[in-house]
């Protein structure tokens, strides 16, 4: 009864009482070798990877290995949470006695695959995502996993060839679109790229590598205020999810987050400066300039907060506006 009441605890988000729950169950024989205890202790840790609190996870993940050491899954989920505190030789070490306890199944092998990954190890994570999908060949998510790594490796062409697999496998796979789309500006298809995107986001409406990566294309195809757009909603999730925008997935310190602004602005020399508002290029850590088709760098010159003008300058001869002398005006005028 405590067990499944501590289930659908975990099911509705009392992560609390659901711990209180396994706690209770464990405390009337904590150290009872039955299938039930390691059960407990291995939900209770799971429960505890959802709180965050990856030391008392793997705290209970030792004492269900303790009471039951074949117990592969334990293995697993201790495996999973070294992944995610950085500690890839403890990782690896769990998924490969997970592996010796259990070699067919081959989620373990997408998970051993992922920290070498991680470790920059690609030959080694394409070989365990191969070895899992000759297992279960209709998971899209192990193709999806081994495009990710030959993506990363510099194999365009492969990575391409794995996700589109994993579409066919499963059309909803926002992933595998959103990262083929990726791929797709990398290869300079921008109409392709926007495709993939939207598809993505069809399916998962927060998937930051999507906008960021539709925004890269439109950028590129000069739809500029659709890029901002998309860079902008990009940063929102990534942040909501602790995440990379150009990623999706690696984690992002505040430093690294940017928000992008746009502005107009005109040219009062011949020579290439451009007045602006300050407030549209302020901390701005690169500034672009769109003059006709082309896009441009430019350099902040001079900026004044306190009336919110900023000057920049580009490289280059253009048709100016020469600046007035306010002098002989009057207010109004």
């Amino acid at each position: 009864a405590l067990s499944g009441r501590a289930s659908t605890k975990a099911i509705k988000g009392d992560l609390g009482g659901a711990i209180a729950d396994y706690t209770q169950a464990i405390a009337l024989d904590p150290q009872n070798t039955k299938l039930a205890n390691v059960y407990f202790y291995t939900s209770r840790g799971e429960v505890k990877v959802k709180q965050g609190d990856f030391i008392g996870a793997i705290s209970d993940f030792n004492q269900a290995i303790k009471l039951d050491p074949k117990k592969a899954a334990a293995y697993i989920d201790r495996g999973k949470v070294m992944d995610k505190q950085s500690d890839y030789t403890g990782a690896i070490s769990d998924f490969n006695q997970a592996i010796k306890l259990d070699p067919k199944k081959a989620t373990t092998y997408a998970n051993r695959g992922e920290v070498k990954l991680h470790e920059l190890d690609f030959d080694g994570a394409i070989a365990d995502y191969t070895q899992a999908i000759a297992i279960d060949p209709s998971a899209a998510r192990f193709y999806t996993g081994r495009g990710e790594v030959k993506e990363k490796k510099g194999d365009i062409d492969g990575a391409v060839a794995d996700y589109s697999q994993a579409i066919v496998l499963d059309p909803e796979d926002a992933n595998a679109y959103a990262y083929r789309g990726r791929v797709k500006v990398a290869k300079g298809d921008w109409d392709g790229a926007i495709a993939d995107c939207d598809k993505a986001l069809e399916w998962n409406g927060t998937l930051s590598i999507a906008y960021y990566s539709r925004g890269l294309a439109k950028d590129k195809k000069g739809d500029h205020e659709g890029a901002v757009a998309d860079y902008n909603e990009a940063i929102s999730y990534a942040r909501l999810q602790g995440s990379h925008p150009s990623s999706g997935s690696h984690p992002v310190q505040p430093s690294m987050q940017k928000v992008v602004s746009m502005g107009t602005g005109f040219f009062v020399t011949s020579t290439g400066y451009i007045l602006t508002d300050n407030h549209v290029v302020k901390g701005a850590s690169t500034i672009r300039v769109k003059v006709g088709s082309s896009i441009m760098p430019a350099i902040l010159a001079a900026a004044d907060a306190t009336n919110d003008i900023a000057l920049l300058k580009i490289t280059g001869t253009y048709p100016c506006l020469p600046l007035g002398d306010s002098g002989g005006t009057s207010l109004g005028q």
